[in-house]
């Protein structure tokens, strides 16, 4: 399976999953991964761990199990931060107090899918629409693929001394 092709497996079992939630009700993260063709479903959940422990705790399972590609699938928020803004200050103020503080008015709810492979990694962002009981009605895809994608659930696969 191309990387491709996974991306858009995960992309639909999201869009097919959301469906059943209950309102106001998010999908669990959700890892996957991938050996020689064969899937591999590894259970972590970012509710009862920090964030970069439970993806330290899939990369090292990734690794162990000599995976070939992997899936992360979770709910988050974004501030889209406009032209005019200074983006390196707005980005070290978002790191440090989160999108919960000054810029909470302009964040937005959305699904995160990343993919990667032993070369590279890609994803897809989907802004989340709910309705007056806040149930999810709709996702809607973000046009094309990051290009500058960053972070920690990115290229967990590719080796260190690529980077």
């Amino acid at each position: 399976m191309t990387l491709d092709d996974w991306l858009a497996a995960n992309c639909r079992y999201l869009e097919a999953t959301v469906q059943d939630l209950p309102a106001k009700g998010d999908l669990p993260p959700f890892f996957a991964a991938m050996k020689d063709g064969m899937p591999i479903v590894v259970g972590l959940d970012f509710r009862m761990l920090d964030k970069a422990l439970a993806v330290n705790l899939f990369q090292a399972v990734l690794k162990r199990a000599g995976a070939d590609q992997y899936a992360i699938i979770v709910a988050a928020w974004y501030v889209r931060v406009r032209q005019d803004e200074n983006f390196d200050a707005t980005f070290r103020q978002l790191d440090r107090e989160g999108t919960g503080g000054a810029y909470k008015d302009q964040r937005r709810e959305c699904y995160q899918v990343v993919v990667g492979d032993r070369e590279r990694s890609l994803g897809a962002l989907f802004d989340v629409e709910r309705d007056y009981k806040g149930k999810i009605r709709r996702l809607i895809r973000q046009s094309g693929t990051p290009k500058d994608m960053f972070g920690r659930m990115v290229d967990l696969l590719v080796p260190q001394t690529r980077h």
